[in-house]
């Protein structure tokens, strides 16, 4: 049904000015079949003023190929100002990436800083995990590229996921049982909590503004709500069939963990009392390896050669299904810049998706 025009404001980097946008109106007020120029730069916010914030198709998707020997794309996050990826290379490498451009800067780490997977940021530092034993972690200055590494005590090894919890940095470890370290950002000290017996391999973690939530690669999976304070937790079995959480957000009302299952499924869980719904995926959308929160939906990047993009109602399970290009593989990080979704992929060379999605909400 055509609504004619809705009035709305085009903010840029380098403009403000009114504009009309047209199009077609779907049920929570977004519009589809936008008619805006091509030309009009790629970070825009549109918001109508009677609707609130909408989100449109720019034909600003785009893919950045790394450089050869910029291999394995994993975690990616946004610091504020820049696009991070990490590389899964020895020595392991850092992209610094302008979400305007795609424009980058590779920082490569010095020789035996192997294997980075995750990363998180702390408002001042990037922290990254590595994947060796001992475990290594580097604290980076997001403007210079500058270092400092620490390194874990014998047995603390294989780093797999990282959060801030507005004072320290958390990082897990695959080991058996699991490890959870709580380091002080100012000079790296650090804290261990070893779970108990049968909890193993701390595959991700996420934060929700009081308490982190950690997601356990076991048959059947399991989640743990931890106390940041003292490292006290409440641990859940998940349910046969309901496997090796791999990636984790917060939606800011629940917790949500994706599964290396087939077909994928995607647990959501109530902070409050940890009770959990599982929405599971259409048949041949296998393997959620990456999760990401843009305020409304909660996005999966799926292990599939092409990669495909699951995006999910949080409070209905219904969802929309995007299938990448040939040569666009497994999805292992995902990120969200306030405008567009970014997803990382463990290609070599690595690739990185800028995803501005249709106007179509399931």
């Amino acid at each position: 049904m055509r609504t004619g025009a809705a009035k709305a404001y085009i903010y840029s980097e380098d403009q403000i000015e009114p504009g009309i946008i047209t199009g077609t109106r779907i049920k929570d007020g977004s519009l589809q079949g936008v008619d805006i120029a091509d030309a009009v730069i790629p970070r825009l916010k549109l918001i109508d003023q009677s609707v609130g914030p909408l989100k449109y198709n720019f034909h600003n998707n785009k893919t950045f190929t790394l450089a050869g020997g910029e291999d394995q794309a994993r975690a990616a996050l946004f610091d504020g100002t820049w696009i991070w990826v990490v590389l899964r290379m020895s020595p392991g490498g850092l992209v610094r990436m302008d979400p305007k451009t795609g424009a980058y800067t590779v920082y490569t780490l010095s020789a035996g800083n192997d294997i980075p997977v995750c990363a998180t940021f702390d408002g001042t530092w990037l922290w990254v995990g590595m994947e060796i034993d001992p475990g290594r972690v580097v604290r980076v200055n997001p403007k210079t590229g500058a270092y400092t590494v620490y390194t874990l005590a014998a047995g603390e090894s294989v780093v797999t996921c990282a959060a801030f919890d507005g004072t320290s940095v958390w990082f897990g470890l695959a080991t058996s049982p699991a490890k959870c370290i709580k380091m002080n950002p100012a000079d790296g000290t650090y804290t261990v909590y070893t779970l108990a017996a049968g909890e193993n391999v701390a595959s991700c973690v996420t934060f929700d503004g009081k308490n982190l939530w950690w997601g356990l690669e076991t048959s059947p999976g399991k989640y743990l709500k931890m106390n940041p304070a003292d490292g006290s937790y409440t641990a859940w079995t998940m349910a046969a069939g309901e496997d090796l959480p791999y990636c984790a957000a917060f939606s800011g009302q629940h917790v949500w963990f994706g599964l290396q299952t087939s077909p994928g499924k995607a647990a959501r869980i109530v902070i409050e009392t940890g009770a959990k719904t599982v929405y599971t995926l259409p048949g041949g959308y296998d393997d959620c390896r990456s999760v990401v929160w843009d305020g409304s939906y909660i996005w999966f990047g799926i292990e599939m050669s092409p990669t495909s993009l699951v995006k999910m109602n949080p409070n209905t399970g219904a969802v929309a299904v995007w299938t990448l290009a040939a040569g666009e593989n497994l999805a292992r990080g995902a990120a969200f810049d306030g405008i567009a979704l970014w997803f990382s992929l463990f290609t070599s060379p690595g690739k990185v998706i800028r995803f501005l999605p249709d106007a179509y909400y399931p």
